[in-house]
């Protein structure tokens, strides 16, 4: 029973970090003057490159409309592009602007500021525990 518990208390604990680092990456969105799902769709950009609606309606668990209107707002301030394919004139496929990236650049610098700021208040023997851990819980995810 003990075991159990344990295993609760560290799921649990996952939880509140996952949410600490959840609410610090709202932050930077925000001090970006972006909304949470409209820098999910620039992070699903950064990733894929291009994507139609629907892979990122898809990805985000979100309608194809709803998508679209978040599109919408980023292609006005030229953070997104919508493009036709060349091949099928109906498929329509968004990527990062130019000006997008810059976006990201910054909000990569602000969020690895803060990384960064946040461990130097650890000891080097927390920084290894740390490290340790992780790695161990990656190989146990990897494994599933």
């Amino acid at each position: 029973m003990e075991n159990m518990e344990k295993n609760i208390a560290v799921a649990k604990l996952l939880g509140q970090v996952v949410g600490s680092l959840k609410h610090g990456m709202m932050k930077g969105f925000e001090s970006a003057g972006l909304t949470a799902p409209q820098g999910m769709i620039i992070g699903l950009l950064g990733k894929y490159e291009k994507m139609k609606i629907s892979d990122i309606s898809e990805k985000m668990g979100l309608s194809n409309s709803t998508v679209s209107g978040i599109i919408d707002r980023l292609e006005q301030r030229d953070i997104v592009i919508r493009e036709r394919s060349e091949e099928d004139r109906r498929v329509v496929y968004v990527h990062l602007s130019e000006k997008a990236e810059d976006v990201c650049k910054g909000l990569s610098m602000k969020m690895n500021d803060n990384l960064e700021n946040m461990m130097k208040k650890a000891s080097p023997e927390d920084i290894e525990k740390i490290d340790e851990g992780l790695n161990i819980l990656k190989k146990l995810l990897d494994d599933m």
